[in-house]
């Protein structure tokens, strides 16, 4: 049927999975001869060069391959996955990079991506800075992506810098896409640094766009229990009851109350509540 890089390349991987690895470079080496620019031919002889052991010609290959054809994914892929094989994660992410530069893969798929990197304590703290530059890259390029936002706030606290990460992330409450969930991030975050008079301005900015957040609610509770507000965070709790509708969450909020109860020291109150929950 003359030449086909599908056919190829099957025939390629029916080589390498029978372990002929002699014949998969000899069969590599015929068809880069006569189809010197086919990427995909020269990604094939790479992979049977690697499969057989000869990794500097594999990389010799797959580098070439990525010469002729710079933007071709399946070969950027081919490259990336075999430096990450080979365990040299920083020339891994010279080309990682221009993954994530590239219009033509989705917001979605980056992420997953970065995601992968991040979720890896160990190449995440040995590639710290260049993992940052890459979620920068993504924070300039899709400002508004919640995703996006959240994880260059968490790379910001995973770097020390709480305050600008608090700063960041209140620049993004107004977004149309904020839910009561990064509100109640923010209010942690600046319960943690200990910024009263924040926390104070943004639990009112929330309660007024989610009055009926059970979210809410709870962690204003929490918040008016640590104040030694005992009775607010009680009513706090109990108006969180209102909007919940499943009594796993009722018994789970019941437990709360019982909780504060026992913080001011009201035990047949408290019980009384832990009643309740095991009732639900």
């Amino acid at each position: 049927m003359g030449y086909n890089s599908y056919l190829a390349g099957i025939k390629q991987n029916l080589l390498i999975d029978t372990r002929q690895y002699d014949k998969a470079i000899a069969e590599g080496r015929r068809i880069t001869e006569e189809h010197p620019y086919d990427t995909d031919a020269l990604t094939s002889l790479a992979i049977a060069y690697e499969a057989s052991g000869k990794d500097s010609l594999a990389r010799l290959s797959y580098e070439q391959a990525f010469r002729i054809d710079s933007n071709n994914l399946k070969t950027l892929n081919a490259i990336i996955d075999y430096y990450a094989r080979a365990g040299n994660t920083p020339r891994m992410l010279d080309y990682e990079e221009r993954i994530f530069r590239d219009k033509r893969i989705t917001i979605d798929e980056k992420l997953r991506r970065l995601e992968d990197y991040t979720s890896n304590i160990s190449v995440y703290h040995n590639n710290f800075f260049r993992i940052g530059g890459i979620i920068m890259m993504l924070a300039v390029d899709y400002p508004d992506n919640r995703r996006v936002i959240d994880n260059y706030a968490s790379h910001l606290i995973a770097a020390g810098e709480d305050a600008q990460a608090l700063d960041y992330l209140r620049t993004h409450l107004d977004d149309d896409t904020a839910t009561d969930t990064d509100y109640i991030a923010v209010l942690q975050l600046e319960q943690y640094l200990k910024r009263d008079d924040l926390a104070n301005e943004d639990l009112e900015r929330a309660k007024a766009r989610f009055p009926q957040s059970s979210q809410l609610l709870i962690y204003s509770g929490f918040m008016a229990m640590e104040r030694g507000d005992y009775k607010g965070a009680i009513e706090l709790i109990k108006s969180a009851l209102k909007e919940v509708e499943d009594d796993a969450k009722r018994s789970e909020l019941w437990g709360y109350i019982g909780d504060i109860y026992h913080e001011a020291e009201n035990d047949k109150a408290s019980f009384k509540a832990y009643r309740k929950a095991l009732d639900y």
